[in-house]
């Protein structure tokens, strides 16, 4: 489970935020759009992400991760597809912030404390040192 937890963070980052930098200037050209203003759709879903993470850590003492994450990610996918399709501004913006729901969900607050519920007071030996490696405490619970 640790191996999808971090593989799905790497792609979950990658997508939804690092790729933003990178595009940028592309969007920028493309669209006919300020650096500023899309920048700002960005930086907007930001806000959204820290908004919506209060609620979703109350619904994930609840529910547990599996629903949370899963979830983000589901949402992710439309947003992912409403920001590649944007034809205005508005809408480019409106996609960001169903992506900062997404992020709310997906990023390192959700997995890592997924992480802490399955590993306890194992969870920093979990992320820092290889299964092959000795003195390995016994699997994390995946609950």
């Amino acid at each position: 489970m640790l191996i999808v937890l971090c593989t799905t963070e790497i792609i979950s980052w990658g997508v939804l935020f690092y790729a933003f930098s990178v595009l940028l200037p592309t969007i920028s050209a493309q669209t006919g759009w300020s650096l500023a203003a899309i920048t700002a759709g960005f930086s907007a879903s930001q806000v959204v992400a820290a908004l919506v993470g209060v609620p979703v850590g109350r619904l994930f003492d609840r529910r547990g991760p599996r629903a949370i994450m899963t979830t983000g990610s589901i949402i992710a996918v439309p947003a992912l597809v409403a920001l590649a399709t944007a034809e205005s501004l508005a809408w480019f913006t409106a996609a960001w912030l169903v992506a900062g729901v997404a992020m709310a969900g997906v990023f390192y607050a959700p997995a890592f404390a997924a992480l802490t519920r399955w590993c306890g007071p194992r969870r920093v030996t979990a992320l820092t040192r290889p299964r092959w490696s000795r003195g390995l405490p016994a699997r994390c619970s995946h609950r």
